[in-house]
């Protein structure tokens, strides 16, 4: 990450954003940060998380609660491929996107059951090919949009 992503983006996103309690508290608490912000913040934890973990990680995960924000940021910063390769695999958990982390982890759950941990390959393979190659990489959009943020 980028020093000026963290400065404009991350940093003031991460000190109002609560994506560790419920759907209500992060709505409200996402509400507290400029759109296209929240957005780009979502979209970095996205990034961070498959590349960490895959999908699963993200999913599992408390950050999961952000994932159709961070769908829009990935779109926001110029890579919407990379941001239509995590919707396919979002789809996978059925509507409506399960916001709570315990209806997620039941989904994954009851979907890797049926296919195995091979059910996020394609969406994996595709979005690490994605993530370092479209708009010049994920680190570089990043550091463009935050270079058009004001203080």
């Amino acid at each position: 990450m980028s020093d000026l992503f963290e400065e404009k983006v991350w940093q003031p996103a991460l000190e109002v954003v609560n994506i560790y309690e419920d759907y209500e508290i992060f709505r409200k608490s996402f509400a507290g940060v400029p759109p296209n912000i929240g957005r780009a913040y979502a979209a970095s934890f996205i990034g961070a998380e498959i590349c960490n973990g895959g999908f699963s990680q993200l999913f599992y995960n408390s950050t999961g609660i952000l994932v159709p924000e961070g769908i829009e940021g990935m779109r926001l910063l110029g890579m919407r491929q990379t941001a239509d390769v995590v919707q396919k695999a979002v789809d996978q958990l059925g509507e409506p996107y399960p916001r709570e982390r315990e209806d997620r982890i039941t989904r994954l759950e009851q979907l890797e059951k049926l296919q195995g941990k091979k059910t996020w390959w394609p969406f994996e393979s595709e979005f690490y090919k994605l993530i370092n190659a479209e708009n010049g990489g994920f680190q570089k959009a990043a550091e463009k949009f935050a270079a058009t943020v004001e203080r």
